[in-house]
This record gives structure tokens, C-alpha cells and sequence, in this order.
């Protein structure tokens, strides 16, 4: 029986280092299937998948264009290009680019009057067209949105450092989200300590539910500023002032995963997260030959997981080329950032500027060299896609097989290995949030056993204590067979989600030992991030809508939701409606009494509150009711005579929101007190119960 003492002696640590896949590397040189001279293809770039976005903003007497690549094989091949529907000369769309999935957002900050706008497009095979165009109802003239543009998911992040509600050029930052089809407006960001020419927001960044920005012109140094989102409510989580002998920090900011970046002074200064505080991790700066003082620019970069890129556009090439621009790629064990390769143009030209636009995503890093020249277009611009090539590194993820579980629900884990040379046991406590989830078992996966090779696999508490938060997997081949080489799960391990509503909730993975099949070999493994799982609360069921028989009322009740602190009500006046959220109840049942007009159908929605007090859950099915009564009867007294045509009289040619407005006597839902209620009233009057 393995014990959790015995795993550590019998096996050696689990290394993690940087990964040496930048040893070689492929290079493709893309460029615009109608370049033209100074079309500027190259400045903004983006890279997602299998596609690149590279933005020409100087294009068609400065529209601007954006064309995007589609990989190929090894080949990167333009597939379209696309322009706003409704661009003018200089509006300089293309200015700003970002492609996630099957949506690009684009930016043509100088439009109409410097007001600024964002496009969304949308892929359908092998289609793109334009999904929406956004902006903001308070726009005044030089806001630049869309000076700097994001995309992760759902959510669009837009700059615009040239608001002026903390006074003339103070900034904000703008966030769209999608719901469907459509876009629209979730969150203004600007914190409260703006001033005026703060230009807050210059440049932006999102990852999930974190957007990084910066306020560079804050003071004699700069600012750097975190947002992070719960819910739909984005708040400032934290600010980074720039170091003191210093100025201009966070004029432009990059934020994925734990990571952050901003820069200041030709370096890069990282924020590692932990929890929720942000502490400085490493100052980048690549030792460079061939950087004149004088010539000095600001770096591009571009942050995914554990690997960065920064572009210096100004550096001369080897062979003396007078700001052919470099590239520096760098990448983090968790611990430290190590520079494992430096790009360079395989073709470099004087004032090139390769490096002025850089971005990277998995495998491959795109590298813009705006100022290229090719043949007789002058500054037209090109751009540079790099794959990594190497041996695959042997990589530890941790995967849900339910990504949105509500409490009740069982909830698993597999952990996989993947490009593993050769494996012949393993152990490592697989931690988690005993608050949110109860152990219920583990069972061994297919990988070391796939060839029918016989292994041992035991699994349980650290101590026996639930509290801990910590299982003890381990897992040996017992014959000597040889190791196991491939992919595939290690074991997997359920819970049953028993709090955290409302919240999330993780496993990770500490201690982990590998080792082949010689004893003392251990397994280099790269460790994926931890899993973050929503804990969503239920879905309220079974609504019903009765009429008391009071008249001006309509009684709801559904069953209770064990993990909900309470409910909200929402009321439409159509079936499929608009519901407007009309109260809230700690109970399961709720009298709805706001103006109830006799004869009218109803429709209800209710939604749970989390312990938390977020209602993070969805809708339940809509049900509906009436109140049945006589037309007329205001007063809801069973008849219809002439004390309800005096509170008609009281209210009449009132309006919705006048103090004397009765909304029991707008008979016919008008919002207005009129002749046709006074009809209504009339036809019915004498009637009684």
C-alpha cells in the first residue's frame, strides 16, 4: 500500500523549467495580396489558431484594411480582406486589430471627428462579415475608441485616452459583451483618481474576466491598473504606480493567465498574481548590440500563458541595417522569464521596423515589419509568422468534465499527460476546496496500463482528513515492462460540489513526481494551469401563477432551491417579452401586487441568489396568470359605478410619473389617463359581481 511518505521517497520531484522549443523555427513571410505604398501592412497584428489578422490602416487613401490569413499546411494563405461597411478616406481603420475563435475586432479611432469606432466581425466557414459596429451614446469629438482594441470570449475591451469626464484628455476604457447576436455595452472603466491628461486606457488588454490598462501620463510616473469582473460588475482590483525615478509607466499593458505585463523604459516589468494580489515578479530587458540612444522607441509585446514577446523596431540588423527591428521571445517556469530566442527578418532591410507589431498565440509568434518595402511600394509593409519547432514537450493538464456545476452535482477531474517520451509511474496530491467539494473516489486512467501492462494505483485522504483539501494519487507499472509512451489520463478523480455557489472553485497539483523506467529518471513535465470551475446556483422549477381572487393581485410560488439565499422576480406583459425585475423574496413564493390590472395576462421569470448574493444562475420557464375582474372596476370593489369614475376623474389626462397618475385607472395600458379609459369605464358601468 503506498503511502503518502513512500511516494515522496520513491520518487524524485517534478521538474519545471523553460521550455527550449524556441531552438528552431519555421519562418513564413506573408504580405497583402494588393499592397500599396505606405500602407503601414504590419503595425497591428494578431494571431489565434490557425488564423492571422494584420492591419493596414494607411490602405485606400487611409480607409484602412484588414486582411486576414488562414494556415495552410505550413503555408499561410490570405483568405480575405475586410473594410467597415461605411469607412471614409483617413478614417484609419485597421489601427487596431485582435482575433479570438471566430471573432475580429477592429479599430478606426480617428472616425468621425476623432470620435472614434469598433467593428466586429464574425467567421462563418470560411466567411467573415461585419457582425456590428460599436460605440458609445456620450461620444464627444477626439474620445479615440478604438485606439487600442482586445477580445477574449464574449467581451471586447476598447480604449478611448481621450475622454474628457476627469478633464480634458483624462481617459477610459470601454467593455462590450456579447449576448447572442448581439453587442452592447457592459462597463466604463475609469478609476477615481483621474486628472486631466492622465490618457488612461491608451492601450488595453483582457483575459477572461481581468483587463490590464494604463494611465501613462498619471503624474511624474505613470500608472498601471487592474480590472477584474464578478459577475457582470467590473471593479478596480488593483494600481501599480510606476517606479519613482521613472516616467511614462504602462503605456502599454498585456495581462494572461496569472501574468501581467506594462511597460516602461525599454523594459517589460511582469506582475505575477496570487490570489488577488499582483506583486512584481522580473524586469525584462534583453541585452541589445545594436540599440542607438538617440532612436530609442517603445517595445511592442504580446503575452499568452507563459510566453512573451517583445519587439524592438529600432534595433539595427547585423549587417548594419539601420533600424531593421528585432523580436525577443521569452518564457516562465512559474519562478522566472528566461529570453529563449531572438527574431530577426531572414530578409532584413534598413527602416523595416520589424518588430513594430508582434503578437503570439500556442505555436506561433506573427511579427509585423511595417516600413518594408516591397519593390516599387514604398512602406507598404510585411509580416513574419515563426512556428516553434521542436520535440513536443511532455505537458500535465488537469480537465472538468463539467465546466458550470450546480451544488449536487458530481463533479470530475481527469489528469492527462501528454507527449510523454516515456512514463513508468507517477504520484502527486491533487488539492481542492473542501467548502466546495466532498471526495468521492478516484480511479486509474488508461495511460500506463494501455499496452495491458499490470500497475498498481491506490488513491485517498491525506490522513483520512476531508479537511485537508489534499488526495494522495500514485500510480506504478509493477512488471518490468518498460515505460509508457503518448498521451493519455493518469487517473481521474470526482467530488460531489457541496458549496460555492455563486463563486469558483479550483484543483491543482502539488508535489508531483515522474519518473521512467530506470530508477532516478525523472520525468521533466510542464505543468497546464489550474482548472477554474463557476460553481453555478440551480435553476428555479416549477413556477406557478395564481389568481387570489383580490383583484389587484397575482401570487407566485415554485419550489425551493436548496443552495439559494433567495430569488428575483421578473414580470413581462408579453409572452417572450422584455422581463423587468420587479422584486426579490428570501422565500419561494412572492405576491405581486404592483399595479395589477384585472383581465390582463402576466408573465413571470424568477432567478436564484447565491449564497454569495450574485444570481449567477439562469432563468426558469415562464409561466403566466390573470386576475379576473370587471373592466373598470379601479376601485376593486366588485361593481362599477361612480366612485370609480371618480378616481378616473382625479386622474385623468395624467401620465405615467405625474404625481396623480392612478395606473389602476389606465384601463386600456396606454400610460396615459384618457377618454379611451373613460370608454372602458363606461361600457361596463353598473356592472357587479
Amino acid at each position: 500500500m503506498f503511502s503518502r511518505k513512500c511516494i515522496l521517497v520513491w520518487l524524485f520531484s517534478l521538474f519545471f523549467f523553460p521550455a527550449s522549443a524556441f531552438a528552431s523555427l519555421n519562418e513564413v513571410k506573408i504580405t497583402a495580396s494588393d499592397p500599396g505604398s505606405e500602407d503601414l501592412f504590419g503595425e497591428y497584428v494578431s494571431i489565434s489558431g490557425d488564423y492571422a489578422v494584420v492591419g493596414a490602416y494607411k490602405n485606400d487613401s487611409g480607409k484602412g484594411s484588414v486582411y486576414v490569413f488562414k494556415k495552410d499546411g505550413e503555408a499561410w494563405v490570405e483568405e480575405t480582406k475586410l473594410q467597415g461597411a461605411d469607412l471614409s478616406a483617413g478614417d484609419w481603420f485597421g489601427r487596431a486589430v485582435a482575433i479570438d475563435g471566430d471573432y475580429i475586432v477592429v479599430g478606426a479611432y480617428i472616425q468621425n471627428a476623432s470620435r472614434g469606432a469598433v467593428y466586429v466581425f464574425k467567421r462563418d466557414g470560411a466567411d467573415w462579415s461585419q457582425q456590428a459596429k460599436l460605440a458609445h451614446p456620450e461620444a464627444s469629438d477626439n474620445d479615440f475608441l478604438g485606439f487600442s482594441v482586445d477580445i477574449s470570449g464574449d467581451t471586447i475591451v476598447a480604449s478611448a485616452h481621450g475622454e474628457d469626464d476627469a478633464g480634458e484628455n483624462s481617459g477610459a476604457v470601454y467593455v462590450f459583451k456579447r449576448d447572442g447576436e448581439a453587442w452592447a455595452q457592459q462597463a466604463k472603466l475609469a478609476p477615481s483618481d483621474l486628472g486631466a491628461g492622465n490618457l488612461f486606457g491608451r492601450n488595453v488588454s483582457i483575459d477572461g474576466d481581468y483587463i490590464a490598462t494604463g494611465a501613462y501620463a498619471q503624474g511624474a510616473k505613470g500608472a498601471g491598473y487592474i480590472f477584474k469582473r464578478t459577475g457582470d460588475i467590473w471593479t478596480q482590483q488593483v494600481k501599480i504606480p510606476g517606479p519613482p525615478s521613472l516616467g511614462g509607466f504602462a503605456k502599454w499593458a498585456a495581462i494572461s493567465g496569472e501574468f501581467a505585463v506594462f511597460y516602461c523604459n525599454l523594459s517589460a516589468y511582469i506582475f505575477k498574481r496570487t490570489g488577488t494580489d499582483w506583486t512584481q515578479q522580473e524586469i525584462l530587458r534583453p541585452a541589445m548590440d545594436h540599440l542607438e540612444s538617440g532612436r530609442i522607441e517603445a517595445p511592442r509585446f504580446s503575452l499568452k500563458g507563459n510566453t512573451i514577446v517583445l519587439g524592438y523596431y529600432t534595433e539595427d540588423g547585423e549587417g548594419g541595417q539601420l533600424d531593421a527591428g528585432a523580436a525577443y521571445i521569452y518564457q516562465s517556469d512559474g519562478q522566472s522569464w528566461t529570453q529563449v530566442h531572438k527574431l530577426t527578418a531572414s530578409d532584413p532591410g534598413a527602416d523595416d521596423f520589424f518588430g513594430k507589431g508582434v503578437s503570439v498565440d500556442g505555436d506561433y509568434v506573427l511579427v509585423g515589419a511595417v516600413q518594408d518595402d516591397l519593390a516599387a511600394k514604398i512602406d507598404a509593409g510585411s509580416a513574419y509568422i515563426y512556428k516553434f519547432q521542436d520535440t513536443p514537450q511532455t505537458t500535465l493538464t488537469i480537465v472538468p468534465d463539467n465546466t458550470i456545476p450546480v451544488i449536487g452535482d458530481t463533479l470530475c477531474f481527469d489528469v492527462n499527460i501528454a507527449d510523454s517520451d516515456g512514463l513508468y509511474s507517477s504520484a502527486f496530491d491533487l488539492t481542492y476546496d473542501p467548502t466546495a467539494l466532498q471526495y468521492q473516489g478516484a480511479s486509474e486512467g488508461n495511460f500506463l496500463n494501455s499496452d495491458s501492462g499490470a500497475t498498481f494505483f491506490e488513491a485517498s485522504l491525506l490522513n483520512n482528513d476531508p479537511s485537508a483539501g489534499i488526495v494522495v494519487v500514485g500510480v506504478s507499472r509493477v512488471a518490468d515492462i518498460g515505460e509508457v509512451a503518448g498521451s493519455g489520463t493518469i487517473a481521474t478523480v470526482c467530488f460531489s460540489v457541496i458549496g460555492g455557489s455563486g463563486a469558483d472553485t479550483s484543483v491543482g497539483i502539488d508535489n508531483g513526481h515522474f519518473e521512467g523506467a530506470e530508477p532516478g529518471t525523472p520525468v521533466d513535465v510542464i505543468e497546464g494551469e489550474d482548472p477554474v470551475v463557476p460553481v453555478e446556483i440551480g435553476v428555479p422549477v416549477n413556477l406557478l401563477v395564481t389568481d387570489p381572487g383580490t383583484l389587484d393581485r397575482l401570487d407566485l410560488s415554485w419550489d425551493v432551491l436548496t443552495d439559494a439565499s433567495g430569488y428575483e422576480v421578473y414580470r413581462a406583459t408579453s409572452s417572450g417579452g422584455t422581463f423587468t425585475l420587479i422584486g426579490t423574496t428570501a422565500s419561494n413564493s412572492y405576491q405581486d401586487s404592483d399595479c395589477i390590472l384585472t383581465n390582463v395576462a402576466y408573465y413571470y421569470k424568477i432567478k436564484a441568489i447565491s449564497a454569495a448574493g450574485n444570481s449567477t444562475g439562469a432563468f426558469s420557464g415562464e409561466a403566466s396568470g390573470m386576475a379576473i375582474g370587471l373592466a373598470g372596476d379601479i376601485n376593486k370593489d366588485n361593481r362599477v359605478d361612480g366612485r370609480d369614475l371618480t378616481l378616473l376623474a382625479r386622474a385623468f389626462n395624467t401620465v405615467t410619473g405625474d404625481a396623480d397618475y392612478n395606473c389602476q385607472a389606465d384601463l386600456d395600458r396606454s400610460e396615459r389617463i384618457d377618454g379611451d379609459d373613460l370608454v372602458i369605464l363606461a361600457a361596463s358601468f353598473g356592472d357587479q359581481v
